[in-house]
């Protein structure tokens, strides 16, 4: 009931490309509608109306049996871009190999950005998903701190070929290009 798509469509999708637990939260109950979601690749189906503690407990045994399914790494994330590298696990960064001493709103920052590489991400997104502030006046504060990350992940920060300002849009981090971007402040 999603539209042009169906949910189960979006579960074969999400477990062809992830391992990741899915619980399907519908209004569809009957066994085939059961039957049919877990054949998908779901991990649970769960039909409304439900309790929240239910969901809570099913949503925390899921993440239990992952991460024992995946032994010792199972939240072991590494992310790629370009000449950067993010352990999430070890809270560590390079660039070519090299250490990258950053602070931890910094880390969060370039996590973010990392996953959603080479897509703009808006200014409010940063703000309320990395700080946790609904508030457009904290601008200041996702200005000070892509300076500060300008200046280390950049050859020449002047002249940025990985973190990228699309004026009065967002900020994107993708494989350096050979053309600078046009500004370097947060609109």
């Amino acid at each position: 009931m999603l539209g042009p798509s169906s949910g189960l469509d979006l579960v074969a999708e999400l477990r062809s490309r992830s391992d990741i637990p899915i619980i399907v939260l519908t209004v569809r109950g009957s066994e085939d509608d059961k039957v049919r979601g877990l054949e998908a690749g779901a991990d649970d189906y769960l039909v409304k109306p439900f309790g929240h503690r239910e969901l809570v407990a099913r949503i925390r045994a899921h993440l239990r049996r992952a991460r024992t399914d995946g032994g010792q790494d199972a939240d072991r994330v590494i992310l790629r871009t370009g000449p950067l590298t993010l352990d999430v696990a070890q809270h560590a960064a390079e660039k070519e190999g090299r250490s990258l001493n950053l602070t931890a709103t910094e880390f969060r920052l370039l996590h973010y950005l990392m996953d959603r590489a080479s897509t703009v991400v808006p200014t409010g997104a940063l703000l309320k998903d990395v700080w946790g502030y609904n508030d457009p006046s904290a601008r200041e504060v996702l200005r000070v701190t892509l300076y500060r990350l300008r200046h280390k992940l950049e050859d020449d920060p002047s002249v940025p070929r990985l973190l990228h300002t699309v004026p009065g849009v967002g900020v994107m981090l993708k494989p350096e290009s050979n053309e600078p971007a046009a500004e370097s402040a947060v609109s």
